[in-house]
């Protein structure tokens, strides 16, 4: 049996270091910028997806819902649901945990259901968990773990390849029992639920085509002779069914071919290549991408509907009322993006794929691309190997024929930068880019097919993360005017000609370099309270003297106009989800369960704690570098080193024994990225 080795958090990367050093933030107005998107215009755009990625704390209810044009419900999975003082909560070691807080300084641990594999996430559904997990926990920061004799054998040796959705009865809280499983082509990479149908999309390898096959290179070297892409010595050569590739100017560009499908040429690197995909559906397919669709109408009797099958990859998803886009990579071109319309409307759960298109450039998350009154935007960036350098662009493409998906207008951001958070709200957009101090660009997109730059502003820092509140902005990631730390931002854009930046809030220590936020690569680990007036930043920092890294939990107020810095409380392992409790909070990480007594803002107390794991249990059973490595996500600073026996590891860039040396590194990055900017005339 083979298995694939799959990382969730994928980087595409350099081989040196990824540092940061300054950014530009970039307000995208689009479809008219007379006035600021506000109230329920704001929630409807974000919580439908089709305006705005899907699952920001402050536009949607705590338990990721949202009535989308008063006819579909889109809710998005989650490590935790919380109903009412329950929360039931997907651990990636010890699977489903209830933990009942109805008393705040006594929450008990109610139930627990063992499940094979990395427990990922979850939905509710009135009394049935469906929950998601992965047969992926053979590999931690890039090594293997252990296999002994433990209470973890199910976890790192499930008995299932890919992934697997457990069906869970928790009606009894304190006895949840599974009703039924769904398994999975290969391992999913998002989901969510739609109405009555769960949608789940990942990617596949179809190890068993090749059981069997002795001589792999004899049938690959058949195929290469009659593959229509190899180059031919003359344009004029070329199949019938191939082009030869354009210059930008119409110029042909050496002698290589592009398929000839239905489309239009796109800029790609100085050429002109199709913008439409050649995977032809009826051809069998050895990796690609698979949708599989469950109908939740009765949760208690839940089924599989279908499960369809085409090329790319799925790196992501964004998700309105009547379609999924799924955006990866494409398999045949480097530094392009590969988009497919995957029509989700039928209520039952039908699917049906319909177009697919490329864009130039990559994206790292949903929130790069979204869906709103028939336009899709997507803002990527795209590298010129030839000459190094970078451009970020918006494209816009009207999907109201998803059959004929037709790009409508196209726009330079900044060139030389990288891209770094895109957020789209309504009829606007935001995107962020980084080099040294950059612009906080503004942009007019009132019309697709024109678009301007009417604007812009330097801030320090950039933000990874960011939640658009009425005509401000709240904005997460780095600031690095003493160290590399972890901070949050408020902005004023209600004049898309004239942002202001209002306030900012850095944590660590002045100088520090090792201080990082799960925050940063998880957005669901922010928690924006706007109604509170309170923002809720989970950091990490090295305690040179102990030897080992604490968690925290810091309280920010939100104000009018203002952030403010209250008080800050530790945590046993790494934050990742927080939230309110009455009038307490709630903190959650893969090891503990604490509540927290918030009268005094400024001097929060602990209340109490239920464990869900112990280091200990972590270590026998070969996991504790687990908990470790994931600090590592949420640090700025990261390195790609390639293991001799082949495994592709990102491993962190900081040394907390050698703060000299990371200082050093940095400063040799940020030398190399300033020598190598390009200068605008």
């Amino acid at each position: 049996m083979q298995t694939v080795r799959w990382f969730p958090a994928r980087r595409r990367g350099a081989w040196l270091l990824v540092t940061m050093a300054g950014c530009g933030l970039v307000c995208l107005c689009l479809n008219g910028c007379s006035a600021p998107l506000a109230g329920a215009a704001a929630d409807q755009n974000l919580a439908a997806e089709q305006g705005a990625a899907l699952d920001e704390e402050v536009q949607q209810p705590d338990d990721d819902r949202e009535v989308v044009n008063l006819l579909r419900e889109i809710e998005e999975a989650d490590i935790v649901k919380q109903d009412g003082s329950t929360f039931y909560i997907v651990n990636p070691y010890k699977g489903l945990q209830i933990i009942d807080a109805q008393y705040a300084a006594a929450p008990v641990l109610l139930g627990r259901l063992a499940l094979g594999g990395r427990g990922v996430e979850m939905f509710l559904r009135e009394t049935t968990a469906f929950v998601f997990t992965s047969a992926d926990f053979f590999y931690c920061a890039g090594r293997a773990v252990g296999f002994g004799e433990s209470e973890f054998d199910d976890v790192v040796q499930p008995g299932y390849d890919g992934s697997r959705l457990w069906i869970v009865d928790v009606s009894d809280p304190a006895n949840p029992a599974t009703v039924d499983m769904v398994d999975f082509e290969g391992f999913v990479t998002a989901t969510r639920r739609v109405d009555d149908v769960i949608y789940a999309a990942g990617e596949f390898v179809a190890w068993d085509i090749w059981d069997g096959v002795e001589d792999v290179d004899d049938d690959q070297e058949d195929a290469d002779a009659d593959d229509p892409g190899e180059i031919p010595d003359d344009d004029d050569a070329c199949p019938e069914i191939w082009i030869p590739v354009c210059g930008i100017d119409g110029v042909t560009y050496g002698n290589e071919c592009e398929a000839n499908v239905a489309g239009v040429q796109i800029a790609y690197q100085g050429r002109c290549i199709s913008d439409r995909d050649s995977y032809d559906p009826g051809v069998d397919i050895l990796f690609g991408v698979f949708v599989t669709s469950i109908n939740i109408t009765d949760p208690a009797q839940a089924f599989a509907v279908e499960t369809e099958r085409f090329g790319g990859s799925a790196l992501d998803i964004h998700v309105s009322a009547q379609a999924m886009y799924i955006l990866g990579d494409d398999p045949n071109l480097s530094g392009v993006t590969l988009v497919t319309y995957v029509d989700i409307s039928d209520p039952a759960g039908d699917i049906v794929p319909r177009d697919q298109f490329r864009v130039p450039g990559i994206v790292q998350n949903r929130f790069f691309a979204d869906e709103w009154e028939g336009a899709f935007r997507i803002i990527t960036e795209a590298r010129d190997d030839r000459t190094w350098t970078t451009e970020v662009e918006i494209y816009t493409y009207d999907v109201t024929d998803p059959d004929n998906i037709v790009r409508l207008g196209d726009a330079n951001v900044i060139s030389g930068e990288s891209l770094r958070a895109v957020r789209f709200d309504g009829d606007r957009g935001y995107a962020v880019t980084f080099l040294q101090i950059d612009p906080l660009f503004i942009l007019d997109l009132s019309d697709p097919e024109d678009p301007a730059v009417t604007g812009e502003l330097e801030v320090p820092g950039f933000s990874t993360h960011l939640v658009p509140l009425d005509d401000q902005l709240v904005g997460v990631g780095f600031d690095n005017t003493n160290g590399v730390r972890p901070a949050v931002a408020l902005y004023d854009v209600s004049d898309p000609a004239a942002p202001t930046q209002l306030a900012r809030i850095i944590v660590g220590e002045e100088g520090s370099y090792g201080t990082m936020t799960e925050a940063t690569v998880d957005e669901k680990a922010l928690k924006v309270l706007q109604d509170a007036g309170l923002i809720l930043l989970p950091f990490s920092s090295y305690d040179q003297e102990a030897g080992e890294y604490v968690d925290y939990l810091q309280i920010i107020g939100l104000g009018a106009d203002s952030l403010s810095e209250r008080g800050v409380i530790d945590h046993r392992g790494l934050v990742r989800r927080a939230g309110l409790l009455d009038e307490s909070l709630w903190i959650l990480s893969d090891l503990a369960f604490q509540t927290v007594d918030i009268a005094d803002l400024d001097a929060p107390v602990s209340l109490a704690r239920v464990d869900i794991t112990s280091e200990q249990e972590l270590l026998d059973g070969g996991l504790l570098n687990c908990v470790d490595s994931a600090r590592w996500r949420g640090t700025e600073l990261t390195g790609m080193f390639f293991e001799p026996w082949g495994n592709d590891v990102w491993m962190p860039g900081y040394w907390p024994g050698c703060p000299m040396f990371s200082s050093l590194l940095l400063a040799l990055t940020i030398a190399g990225a300033v020598a190598t900017r390009p200068r605008k005339p």
